[in-house]
């Protein structure tokens, strides 16, 4: 949420200047662009005069133009094409610049806002991060000091550090979260001990994640005892966040910490520590056995160094093959130990089709299904892994075609019951819309609500809301840590459409959150787009049939 500047009169200044620009920004929501006006006058009238390069240098007339063709398409009310327009700013650079790309941050479109933040941190121009930085110090807008925080990631300006390192203890939850991405962004070694200091007093969880994540990426051995005290403590992600930073961090007090908490571990935690553990010692052999390891560390402790990267490489090679075969649960042939599990299933028309069968393996695929149906596939597979379970493993169905339709409100244990329960509803599952061979509509419904509404179904699985000022940055209060995404297609309606802009958002929202994303596809058509789900997410992909 944009926090206005309190003070009356030097909003009621910014309004009388806004009003008599010579070039006015007119689109309709304008709330917060007196509180950022007023930020400008109140530091001295910066924009008075020239702000980009002269007409005769040819970087000044292309960042003008991209200025007035930015001014031009953002005063539509069509909020694709405002996305666009901001998109398309990337780049543009300068005071003026800086100025309107802080206007969009009272867009009402959350996506807006985080495209413009995208634009507000390739700003390069000297004046311009001197006015940044200046607000940093002396503005009142609190928003605008997180926005600015988190772009000084991507300057090298001499002055930004030590502004950075002032504002660790910022009184605003969300400046201290910008301010914490940036420190571990630049790997500021200078700024270990304010952060640990800051960790050990802060309240708010996903503030206390990022700071997690700066101490891993600088790599401070300093930060090792605060990161090993908060193992098992809190929620899901922000204990994943702590996991990652001691991996990073290679100490050995670290490694025993990590030994320690996973005797008292259960589910996809224990994946995560086992991994973690893999990095810093070599030893692959062992999987999530809790047992093999403390025997191992039991023994060899006393005189353990953590290896270098390069020696670790190498034992990695050579132990590979004699690695110990374990049995973790598996879907499509993905292995996972969470006990939180959310499959999402598309079951838009095109799932009624048949798989095509790479040549040669027919006998070995017939074998292994009743039917060369997708749909007929997913049941197939998911009702023995459903029959599997143990009660101490919780689930959820989410399926989906035009609309999203969760099955229960969130996970459901794994109890005889509510087996049976699921396991006959699958069974009699269908998909909606599009044509059988005698031309009517398949599964009781119409083309239209048989289409493919990727971008909801992955928002739905990772718990996003809707719209809201709580899209993004926020730790969820839920317990799914895995999501298996099974589908044959590329998205065809929902908020966006587009495979790069979905890739890019589900990154972006999933940064918190920390949930594994495997994929399962069963066509070549959406293979680029799911493996690049599994990618950027932790997750696996897999290919059913195909080419």
């Amino acid at each position: 949420m944009i926090l206005l500047a309190e003070n009356r009169e030097e909003n009621r200044k910014a309004r009388e200047f806004l009003s008599t620009e010579t070039q006015p920004h007119t689109h309709p929501h304008t709330r917060a662009r007196a509180a950022v006006a007023a930020l400008v006058l109140a530091l001295g009238g910066i924009l008075a005069g020239p702000v980009i390069a002269s007409p005769s240098d040819d970087d000044g007339k292309k960042n003008a133009q991209k200025i007035e063709e930015f001014r031009r398409f953002y005063n539509s009310r069509n909020v694709k094409v405002r996305r666009a327009a901001i998109l398309d700013a990337k780049g543009m650079d300068g005071v003026e610049a800086l100025k309107l790309i802080l206007d969009c941050f009272d867009d009402r479109d959350p996506e807006v806002q985080a495209l413009a933040q995208e634009a507000l941190d390739v700003i390069k121009e000297k004046r311009a991060i001197e006015q940044m930085l200046k607000m940093a110090r002396l503005g009142s807008d609190d928003a605008v000091k997180a926005r600015i925080a988190r772009a000084f990631h991507n300057t090298d300006h001499p002055a930004v550090m030590p502004v950075l390192r002032g504002m660790i203890k910022h009184r605003n939850p969300e400046v201290r979260k910008a301010v914490a991405f940036s420190l571990g962004e630049k790997s500021d070694k200078e700024a270990v001990d304010a952060l640990v200091e800051a960790v050990d007093d802060e309240k708010a969880e996903d503030v206390k994640q990022k700071m997690f994540e700066a101490l891993g990426k600088i790599g401070d051995e300093r930060a090792s005892p605060v990161l090993e005290k908060s193992l098992g403590d809190g929620p899901f992600a922000l204990q994943v966040s702590a996991i990652e930073a001691l991996a990073k961090l290679r100490t050995k007090s670290g490694v025993g910490a990590l030994i320690e908490q996973m005797q008292k571990t259960e589910g996809r935690l224990l994946t995560d520590i086992r991994t973690a553990l893999e990095m810093l010692t070599g030893e692959v052999g062992f999987k999530e056995d809790k047992e093999k390891w403390k025997a191992w560390w039991d023994r060899f402790h006393k005189g353990f160094k953590v290896p270098s990267l390069e020696h670790l490489k190498n034992l990695a090679e050579k132990r590979k093959a004699a690695a110990e075969a374990y049995a973790p649960r598996k879907y499509h042939n993905i292995e996972t130990w969470s006990q939180h599990i959310v499959f999402l299933i598309d079951i838009s028309g095109s799932m009624a089709d048949k798989v095509v069968i790479p040549a040669g393996k027919e006998a070995e695929f017939n074998e292994k299904y009743d039917s060369r149906v997708k749909i007929d596939i997913v049941k197939q597979e998911l009702i023995g892994l459903l029959a599997d379970l143990d009660k101490e493993v919780s689930f959820q169905i989410i399926t989906f075609a035009s609309k999203v339709k969760p099955w229960t409100k969130g996970l459901v244990r794994a109890t005889r019951g509510n087996k049976a329960k699921f396991i006959k509803k699958l069974y009699s599952m269908q998909v909606i819309g599009g044509i059988n061979q005698g031309g009517r509509s398949r599964g009781g419904g119409n083309l239209q609500s048989g289409r493919t509404n990727t971008y909801g179904a992955l928002m739905q699985a990772l718990r996003v809301p809707e719209s809201g000022k709580d899209r993004t940055g926020r730790l969820v209060k839920t317990k799914a840590d895995t999501v298996f995404f099974l589908s044959d297609g590329l998205p065809t309606i929902g908020e966006t459409t587009d495979p790069a802009d979905i890739l890019r958002r589900i990154r972006r929202f999933n940064s918190t959150r920390k949930m594994v994303l495997h994929t399962i596809g069963f066509d070549q058509a959406n293979r680029s787009f799911m493996m690049g789900l599994a990618r950027d997410n932790g997750g696996q992909y897999v290919l059913i049939g195909g080419e």
